[in-house]
């Protein structure tokens, strides 16, 4: 009993070493290696709704999760496969949001009940064996889908799949490996608790070894149904895992009990990493020209806006006026030699303060500009264009720089279009405001666009932040 004892408290000993190695270390780098792979994955679940292939799930955000729970795997109809894929990876989609954003990466909440979940989540689709032929009926149709948008002939998606399917199989096999040790950490804290309760409760069981080499299958499915009704009454609430037990009866009837002991002890101690090693950053540049990408898909918006805006103002210029208005705009317009100034007085509500504002400007410098970063959309949504390549090329600064940019004109342009239709509209007789061109289609695709490309934004923001959090504790992420 001495003997047991001591392992027991050297045992303990070691499991406190390794918990605090993994809440300090270990479970941020797996909560980093988490929201990686879901932004990665995101890349390719936008690239698939883009291009229609698969729809978004209109009532994505009304199913409600509690627990981690790994979606549908079952086979289905050829006729039945966008719809089902869509509905799959919608529910694959709400269950990662749920694990990075409300789960507690700490030892108390990650059980072995709640590992094996994890694990079978991020093998949901199997990235390592990405193939059309894959034994996972939603890996094999994925894969085909991803296949035709690579025929398509869209060299940006097509580059942003390839380094985001690259950087999903590596960064599946880091998140494997960390659960991996996060679950032998679990197992021998539980059979340490198991051993203490054997010794108080049934010391005889151990000094029986049943689990000795002469012990066969029935003496250890006996000595586990003493056991069980045991446990359940003093650790109620805890899992009983029979094959525990099996294992723990095992290592303490071995031949070479001390040789098997010292392997534990080895197996759950901390790793001392290599102080010199320099790791690589993870290049988050892929999700940086994927909001790059969003911001082209406004031209189309933009222009139509545009469009119904300049026929607003030529509505206007053409309305009826008396003859002194007309008289004195022919004046103006003999002296000035060029274009008419038409200033517009545009009120909006600031979205900050909730007050009313008002901006003066001139309408033909205003629709200019608008028409200016509607060109400068459409040459982004152009990858052979002078200034996509220039941004391919750039760094990561520079695209974050580029991308906060635009992303604050366009909200800008979006409110003036906005206030723009409502002076129109003031502006025209009563009779003829029927006439005037609304913009709501456009506006609301305008933002739509806003908040996914701040979605992205946010997304390259926050692992940054997670990046310099592990520089803080001496970690960087690996290359993912």
């Amino acid at each position: 009993m001495g003997e047991a004892r001591s392992f027991q408290e050297r045992l303990q000993a070691v499991l406190e070493n390794r918990a605090q190695y993994l809440q300090e270390k270990s479970l941020p780098l797996l909560k980093n290696n988490l929201r990686v792979y879901q932004t990665l994955f995101e890349n390719i679940y936008n690239i698939l709704i883009r291009k229609s292939l698969i729809h978004e799930d209109p009532y994505k955000y009304d199913h409600r999760i509690l627990e981690l729970s790994l979606p549908p795997t079952s086979s289905f109809l050829e006729s039945e496969k966008q719809e089902e894929l869509s509905r799959r990876l919608s529910a694959f989609h709400n269950q990662l949001d749920f694990l990075n954003g409300n789960f507690s990466f700490n030892l108390e909440s990650l059980s072995l009940e709640t590992i094996k979940r994890i694990l079978a989540l991020v093998q949901y689709i199997q990235w390592q064996g990405f193939s059309g032929v894959s034994s996972s009926t939603n890996t094999a149709v994925l894969a085909e889908f991803v296949g035709r948008v690579r025929q398509g002939g869209d060299n940006i998606s097509n580059s942003i799949l390839s380094d985001s399917l690259a950087q999903l199989e590596a960064a599946t096999r880091q998140i494997l490996a960390q659960l991996k040790d996060l679950a032998l950490f679990q197992r021998e804290a539980y059979k340490l608790e198991l051993r203490r309760r054997l010794a108080e409760l049934a010391p005889d069981l151990l000094a029986d070894r049943p689990g000795g080499p002469a012990a066969g299958v029935e003496a250890l499915d006996k000595a586990v149904s003493r056991i069980k009704p045991l446990f359940l009454q003093q650790l109620r609430g805890r899992p009983f895992y029979p094959e525990l037990v099996k294992e723990l009866l095992a290592e303490e009837s071995a031949e070479n009990r001390e040789e098997v002991e010292g392997e534990i002890l080895a197996r759950i101690s901390p790793v001392q990493e290599k102080p010199a090693e320099v790791r690589r950053q993870a290049s988050h540049k892929s999700i940086l020209l994927e909001g790059i990408r969003i911001l082209a898909a406004a031209e189309a918006p933009l222009s139509d806006a545009l469009r119904k805006s300049f026929e607003n103002k030529v509505l206007m210029e053409n309305r009826r006026q008396s003859f002194g208005q007309r008289i004195r705009r022919w004046l103006e317009k003999l002296v000035r030699g060029g274009p008419e100034d038409w200033s517009v007085e545009l009120e909006y509500r600031d979205a900050a303060t909730g007050a009313q504002r008002t901006e003066k400007l001139d309408l033909n410098l205003l629709l200019g500009n608008i028409q200016n970063k509607a060109k400068l959309f459409a040459a982004l949504g152009n990858k052979m264009s002078p200034a996509y390549r220039r941004l391919e090329a750039g760094e990561e600064k520079q695209l974050f720089a580029f991308l906060t940019k635009n992303i604050h004109d366009l909200n800008r342009i979006h409110r003036r279009l906005e206030a723009l239709g409502i002076y129109f509209k003031n502006e025209m007789p009563q009779a003829e405001r029927g006439k005037v061109k609304v913009v709501k289609i456009e506006l609301a695709a305008l933002k739509n666009c806003l908040i996914k490309v701040n979605k992205k934004k946010h997304e390259y923001a926050s692992l940054k932040e997670e990046e310099e959090q592990m520089k803080k504790m001496g970690l960087s992420p690996e290359p993912g």
